[in-house]
């Protein structure tokens, strides 16, 4: 087993690692370590993470669980926060991806057009965020608790059209949205308010 150590950094001002950087980077680890064929099924938070996130085999108390998809297995990570400090910092580009997404009052949903310029999770994270604060509340910190993906998104082209609708809204605390990329259903994703 190579090295299972995310190196992520923070965007903007936060503090925190953001859940779409962390699908990222676990992505790009899990590459490395397992094959190109290989895509996560499965990624749930249980909380802010801090630091950087090491990905172990074996279950410990941890900050949540990966499932990856490799070839005709399963293979379960567990994320747990290291005591290596995050130390670096990237620009927040929310702002420029908020300029190419499309909200849909009607069906409380919305829109984006795939781009190189970001990775698939980024641009179905920020939607969801963007559709929660705009169509649900902005009184409210939106975060995602879990992601589940049935066909792997890595691999989008150039002009794919992803969506993001919420199907289930639990007293403006607890949703569950649909991700369909070119009229395929390819996963859900689930936030909470904060």
């Amino acid at each position: 087993m190579l090295d299972m150590v995310l190196n992520t950094c923070y965007k903007g001002k936060r503090s925190y690692i953001q859940s779409s950087d962390v699908y990222t980077e676990a992505t790009n680890v899990i590459k490395r370590n397992y094959g190109e064929d290989c895509w996560i099924l499965h990624i749930s938070f249980r909380g802010f993470i801090h630091n950087q996130v090491t990905l172990l085999t074996e279950q410990k108390d941890n900050n949540g669980t990966i499932k990856v998809k490799i070839k005709d297995k399963v293979l379960t990570l567990f994320m747990v926060e290291s005591n290596k400090k995050v130390n670096c910092y990237k620009n927040d580009d929310d702002y420029k991806i908020k300029k190419i997404c499309t909200i849909d009052k009607s069906i409380i949903g919305g829109s984006v057009k795939y781009c190189n310029m970001y990775h698939p999770m980024q641009l179905i994270v920020f939607l969801t965020k963007y559709i929660h604060t705009e169509l649900i509340t902005s009184k409210s910190k939106w975060i995602v608790s879990q992601i589940d993906i049935f066909n792997a998104v890595d691999d989008l082209n150039i002009g794919d059209i992803i969506n993001v609708k919420i199907v289930n809204n639990l007293a403006n605390k607890f949703t569950l949205s649909d991700i369909v990329i070119n009229n395929t259903k390819h996963g859900s994703i689930r936030f909470m308010a904060l």
